[in-house]
């Protein structure tokens, strides 16, 4: 009998020790390139999202939200004035992807003054016009179910409107110009958003502005224009290197905190941090230590209802030292330090 109950406890401490084992590995991820889920931001309101191009296989494993950097810019697919050969392909291709992971997608962008066809500007207003309704339109018709789409990008007068200068398409006076209010075009053209794409959430989209109390302000002056017309559901601020590396926090949060008292949720659209002047070879700890100090002021401000990364892979972003994955695949620190964070601080 003695034997009997030895044997007994070795047993049961033999399977409680098993299910220990195997409850740590469901808890317990391995952050590195084997990193095999749950996507980051799982369990969270707030999502965690990134760019992806056709290579980043791994894209369904980290991110739960998806935008385009060009697939969807107009002239990547208005490429000749007819559309019914415009390029619809590749974003395509990432609208299905996101739909078939489960995975948000916001299209980016409708309106912008650069990466715009070529042609458009020498048109008559009225042709520039009839072309705009067939782009929205088809964006539209397209995409249906698209959670989110960037309608106006960069309208601030110092960056880049459609208005012919600092080499950019002419035809924001086909959309109205100034006129009375001084974005008579921005409204115009977030009402054609909103006749083409009702179910989607239609954001703007701006940079230069948690860093900037001044362009703050006057991005605030668009975005009443917009939500006292029932036209705007987010706010888009972009976060490259240059924008929120080396500010102080607490004028991030100043911002952040005026954008978010217009009750809308805000998005911070562009992230990406690397060396301070993005130049010379990438530091590890220089990354590092900003997205420790910057980014859960971001991800934990009450007013954040998504990030998005502006890339991740090695060679494949706009900013060449800003990287979270190095083309062998593995991971840098900085990138450790964020899977480890979004899935200890739900929010």
């Amino acid at each position: 009998m003695k034997h009997l109950l030895i044997a007994s406890f070795i047993m049961l401490a033999s399977v409680v020790s098993s299910q220990t084992t195997m409850q740590n590995k469901t808890v317990v991820a391995k952050f590195d390139s084997t990193y095999a889920g749950p996507r980051f931001g799982t369990g969270s309101k707030k999502f965690a999202g990134n760019l992806k191009t056709k290579n980043e296989n791994n894209f369904s494993k980290l991110w739960n939200q998806l935008t385009p950097e060009n697939e969807g810019k107009w002239g990547r697919v208005g490429t000749t004035p007819d559309s019914v050969n415009w390029n619809w392909g590749p974003i395509t291709d990432l609208y299905n992807y996101a739909k078939s992971h489960n995975i948000k997608f916001k299209y980016h962008t409708l309106i912008w003054g650069n990466q715009q066809p070529e042609w458009i500007s020498d048109l008559s207003q009225d042709e520039k016009l009839k072309y705009i309704n067939t782009w929205i339109r088809q964006i539209g018709i397209r995409f249906p179910d698209m959670e989110m789409v960037d309608v106006v990008n960069e309208a601030l007068p110092q960056h880049f409107p459609p208005n012919g200068e600092k080499k950019t398409a002419n035809y924001k006076d086909a959309l109205g110009g100034d006129g009375k209010t001084g974005y008579d075009w921005v409204i115009k053209s977030f009402e054609l958003a909103r006749k083409n794409m009702p179910n989607s959430k239609l954001l703007i989209n701006e940079f230069y502005i948690l860093n900037s109390d001044t362009n703050t302000t006057t991005y605030l002056e668009i975005i009443n224009l917009l939500k006292d017309r029932g036209l705007l559901d987010g706010i888009g601020v972009q976060g490259h290197r240059g924008e929120i590396g080396g500010v102080p926090v607490s004028t991030l949060k100043r911002n952040l905190d005026r954008l978010a008292a217009t009750g809308l949720p805000v998005y911070l659209s562009e992230i990406d941090l690397g060396n301070i002047k993005n130049e010379g070879e990438p530091n590890d700890q220089e990354q590092l230590e900003l997205y420790q100090t910057i980014f859960p002021v971001l991800w934990e401000h009450p007013g954040v209802a998504g990030i998005t990364f502006w890339g991740y892979v090695e060679g494949r972003m706009w900013k060449k030292n800003c990287h979270l994955v190095r083309t062998d695949g593995t991971w840098r620190p900085a990138m450790i330090w964020l899977a480890k964070y979004l899935t200890e601080n739900p929010r």
